[in-house]
């Protein structure tokens, strides 16, 4: 999922270690590629009681972080990640699309999902959810919960900490998961006549293929999308040649494809909370995404390892909780181990 519309362009920071790091940046040459793939444009929270959403992803390539009427998805995310990663040939694409792709869909009408009905429903019964999982993790309760679910959700029952009050959205929506995954092909298609156009700048071969790297950062709903870029973009790469690094972050439903060929990329990384812990500790899990593993990939990994999952257990203890665990993940440019981001 993502962040509110109403957040402006993003700026660099004032910080005088930050503008010499941005300095150092803008001066290094590269003919490698980083690609962003955002999740859902739209916060839950404050448009609950809209019987709509954004339209689906365009399946347009931007070079700015910018969407019409939404604005900047990354921000300060995205600048950290360029500044650590330091390749200045950035691209955006937009993995969003509508909440009945999302595992809180609701299906009111024994239908496939499509009008606005449907929306809402989706759309409160995260908010109920919300509102269960922030009494039982005695977490600070947003006034506005009372109002966005009208009253079908009142106060916080006693029990402080308790599993049973938790509601979480487990079970996968494999068929959101593969709408996203097909647009992403669509996607994936208009990076490359991008980079054939020399609209993108990227490092090709005699015979056109591609000898660049190319790293991705994706979040939520967004990963789904970058997965249908990969698999279109594959049949590109140069003999030999390979995909960057992949930082997967908070995915949703990153198990709803049974494959994943990690020996495509350098490194893959998924960062984010364990939907194992449900039974233990499920009022400090990621409940807009709640995260199963990306086939493959596991915790526990050791010194060399460069594939694996990085648990939200590095995060403060404030921010593992319903929304946090999805939104908030600075904690990641602190790590110093395996999954750190680090200079191409």
């Amino acid at each position: 999922m993502g962040w509110s519309k109403t957040m402006s362009s993003p700026k660099f920071s004032s910080n005088v270690n930050d503008i010499v790091e941005l300095a150092n940046y803008l001066m290094i040459k590269t003919d490698n590629l980083l690609l962003f793939v955002n999740g859902y444009r739209e916060n839950l929270v404050d448009d609950i009681n809209m019987n709509e959403d954004y339209e689906n992803s365009d399946n347009l390539i931007r070079y700015v972080d910018d969407f019409p009427n939404s604005g900047s998805y990354w921000q300060e995310r995205g600048e950290k990640f360029m500044l650590k990663i330091g390749t200045q040939n950035v691209v955006y694409a937009d993995g969003h699309h509508k909440i009945y792709t999302s595992n809180h869909w609701v299906d009111d009408n024994l239908n496939k999902i499509q009008d606005d009905e449907d929306i809402r429903a989706s759309k409160l019964k995260f908010a109920t959810g919300m509102k269960g999982s922030l009494c039982a993790g005695n977490f600070a309760i947003p006034a506005a919960i009372g109002v966005i679910t009208q009253g079908l959700v009142t106060g916080c029952v006693s029990c402080y900490h308790e599993p049973s009050c938790v509601t979480l959205d487990f079970p996968p929506n494999v068929d959101g998961y593969n709408k996203r995954y097909a647009a992403g092909k669509i996607g994936g298609k208009q990076l490359w006549d991008d980079i054939k156009s020399n609209k993108v700048g990227l490092k090709l071969d005699a015979n056109g293929g591609i000898t660049g790297k190319i790293d991705i950062v994706a979040h939520s709903m967004g990963y789904a999308y970058a997965q249908g870029m990969i698999d279109y973009l594959k049949q590109y790469l140069s003999s030999g040649s390979k995909f960057g690094r992949f930082y997967i972050l908070m995915p949703e439903n990153a198990c709803s494809a049974t494959t994943f060929d990690k020996t495509l990329f350098e490194e893959v990384w998924q960062y984010g909370s364990d939907e194992g812990l449900k039974n233990s500790v499920p009022w400090e899990l990621d409940g807009v995404a709640p995260q199963c593993a990306v086939p493959g990939l596991k915790f526990g990994v050791l010194v060399g390892d460069k594939y694996g999952r990085i648990p939200n257990t590095n995060a403060p203890a404030s921010k593992r909780n319903f929304t946090d665990a999805h939104t908030y993940f600075d904690w990641i440019f602190d790590l110093t181990k395996e999954g750190r981001v680090t200079k191409r």
